[in-house]
């Protein structure tokens, strides 16, 4: 404390180092409340205005993110379709046309196979 004569008889409710005493105590825990305080108002300062940092960037990265996301979705949904579609259509009918013919050709198929048998024994033979 300052001893100066002209500040001795300051009371709590003048100035000087008595009524800095009443005001904040002994000075030992009010400058981490205060600086928490000052902190927390510096935090909301800071919280009051951050979006306003990059915000159009953050914003035509917000737009890209969904248009990305709405053109995978709408690939995802046409290739499905189209799956499907050629799926029904083509392939089905291409199945039961081949399975027709196989139904057809069973008994040719037969006969050709045992002629492949008797024309490969005959090479065989001529080499003999």
């Amino acid at each position: 404390f300052d001893t100066k004569p002209e500040l001795a008889g300051d009371t709590a409710a003048g100035p000087g180092p008595a009524a800095d005493m009443a005001k904040f105590g002994d000075g030992r825990s009010t400058t981490t409340s205060e600086s928490e305080s000052s902190r927390v108002q510096i935090a909301k300062y800071m919280q009051s205005w951050s979006h306003m940092i990059l915000g159009k960037e953050e914003l035509s990265v917000r737009k890209f993110h969904r248009r990305m996301r709405l053109s995978t979705l709408l690939l995802v949904v046409l290739s499905t379709i189209g799956f499907v579609l050629v799926d029904l259509v083509l392939f089905n009918d291409l199945a039961l046309r081949n399975i027709r013919n196989i139904d057809h050709t069973g008994l040719y198929r037969s006969y050709a196979v045992s002629s492949l048998f008797v024309l490969r024994d005959q090479h065989l033979a001529a080499y003999r």
